[in-house]
């Protein structure tokens, strides 16, 4: 079960820029951001665990496989089971967008 520290990283460590909630403007694609949930399990006033729900989107020019099995393998590394959306043009943008949503239960450490 990964902490939501490992998830975090993970993202942060792809090949291309990604953030928290949104990217500054004028970023170049390929860039992904990522946003999530917690809600809380508890009993006699204590937390047991944490579960977690994130979203993360990936823009990029044209579709690129290459890019996208980057994200599925860092997911699967983490054994965390996710779903892809089908992929969005945008054209205001210029770009697809393509999201993945995934949750897990673990911890905020």
């Amino acid at each position: 079960m990964p902490t939501q520290k490992q998830v975090n990283q993970k993202l942060k460590n792809l090949s291309f820029k990604v953030d928290f909630d949104h990217v500054a403007v004028g970023t170049k694609v390929p860039f992904g951001e990522y946003s999530f949930s917690i809600t809380p399990v508890s009993a006699d006033n204590s937390v047991l665990i944490k579960g977690f729900e994130y979203s993360f989107r990936v823009y990029m020019t044209k579709l690129d496989q290459k890019i996208l099995d980057e994200v599925e393998a860092a997911l699967d590394e983490l054994e965390i089971v996710w779903t892809m959306s089908e992929p969005t043009y945008i054209q205001d943008s210029k770009c697809y967008q393509v999201e993945y949503d995934f949750g897990f239960i673990g911890e905020t450490k």
